[in-house]
């Protein structure tokens, strides 16, 4: 498996989880002009919950590479920030595509 198949199921994993927990028009409240992934207020847990923190204690997620339920696993942050470029245009990539079909859906 590539690194990009790798951080696609990663993000995948992390929609499914705030589709669950944040309901689905989560996207809507994400930023994309000041979105940064290894930023903890402007990742998608600190836009959304306020801090990365915050978001992570609100889906039960470690903040540490430790079991199945963490923030590495559903994409939320990288392991090695070498990975961080990809894993923050895959985020944008997705939270572009629902928030424009969430536009066209309105009109």
């Amino acid at each position: 498996m590539t690194k990009k198949e790798i951080v696609a199921r990663k993000v995948d994993r992390g929609i499914k989880l705030l589709d669950r927990e944040a309901g689905k028009r989560w996207a809507r409240k994400i930023n994309l002009k000041d979105f940064e992934l290894t930023n903890w207020m402007k990742c998608p847990l600190g836009q959304l919950y306020g801090e990365y923190s915050l978001g992570a204690k609100a889906l039960t997620l470690s903040l540490y590479d430790q079991g199945k339920k963490n923030v590495f696993a559903y994409g939320f942050n990288v392991n090695n920030y070498a990975d961080a470029p990809l894993l923050e245009a895959e985020w944008k990539r997705r939270i572009r595509l629902r928030q424009r079909r969430k536009v066209a859906k309105a009109k």
